[in-house]
């Protein structure tokens, strides 16, 4: 059951590189593509089969406040007016938040829902994280850690007032990033994949779409079949990307080109492949 976690992404994998070639991208593109895909997934899965070593929760919070420190480094260490959304490694270009917010989402929400009275004043990170987004600005992720901070908010036991302090923060978080500018055009093998697949034939489109419901429909499968609710928050962070993914505002995550979404999804299935192993 937990290998479904990282066979779920094949399917975008290979229509990934379907595209690519039908738009006559570089080979090298998309055999970067498949190799950080084998990479990261394989690497992912072949960790989650080793014996398990329950992490303390002083480390989960270190990996937390870590997790949104990178958030924090494309503006900070950006010059350019343009978005800054990416981490420049070298000549590599990492889209930071497809990377890191996955499996942050993932942790905050353990962290949050732990039988701790004070663990619930985890529940002030979503702003941070909305904070930081509405900085890049990235209006489509803004959104998506917008719906899951309201319903992971409304799900603990603070006070009326708290949660109330938190969501009007992370709503015009998300509405400062929908409201700058965006200059940046969509790319059709990024972007637009959707759009690509229907110019092939509509039967291509139709195959993309249920191919990006793979993914959450396999979290909420497994979550609910290991009662497990917190792979639910996950599954909506990819719903609310690929409806945005779809109107071309953000890459599509795992289909098309990009390994940020990919890295991304191999550290959430790992965290959650663990999560299960724990219970």
């Amino acid at each position: 059951m937990r290998s479904l976690l990282f066979f779920a992404p094949i399917p975008a994998v290979l229509m990934s590189i379907v595209l690519m070639q039908f738009v006559g991208v570089s080979r090298f593109v998309w055999i970067q593509q498949v190799v950080v895909s084998v990479f990261a997934l394989g690497l992912a899965y072949a960790m989650s089969r080793r014996n398990f070593v329950a992490v303390s929760t002083k480390w989960h919070i270190y990996l937390v406040l870590f997790l949104g420190l990178l958030l924090f480094l494309p503006p900070v260490l950006g010059s350019s007016p343009d978005p800054q959304r990416w981490l420049v490694l070298g000549g590599f270009r990492l889209y930071i938040a497809a990377c890191v917010l996955p499996l942050l989402v993932l942790l905050l929400e353990n962290l949050i829902h732990q039988r701790n009275t004070q663990a619930q004043i985890w529940i002030f990170f979503y702003p941070v994280i909305a904070a930081a987004l509405a900085w890049q600005p990235d209006a489509s992720q803004s959104l998506a850690v917008a719906l899951i901070g309201l319903i992971s908010i409304m799900r603990t036991d603070n006070r009326t007032v708290i949660k109330l302090m938190c969501i009007i923060t992370l709503l015009v978080a998300s509405i400062l990033s929908s409201a700058q500018p965006d200059p940046l055009k969509p790319v059709s093998y990024v972007e637009g994949v959707i759009q690509l697949g229907a110019t092939m034939h509509l039967s291509i489109a139709a195959i993309l779409l249920l191919v990006l419901a793979i993914i959450p429909i396999s979290l909420i499968w497994i979550g609910r079949r290991h009662q497990h609710t917190t792979f639910y928050l996950p599954a909506l962070y990819y719903l609310v990307i690929d409806i945005c993914a779809f109107l071309q505002l953000t890459p599509m995550p795992l289909l098309g080109f990009g390994a940020g979404p990919i890295l991304g999804y191999a550290l959430m299935a790992y965290a959650c492949s663990r999560q299960i192993q724990q219970r």
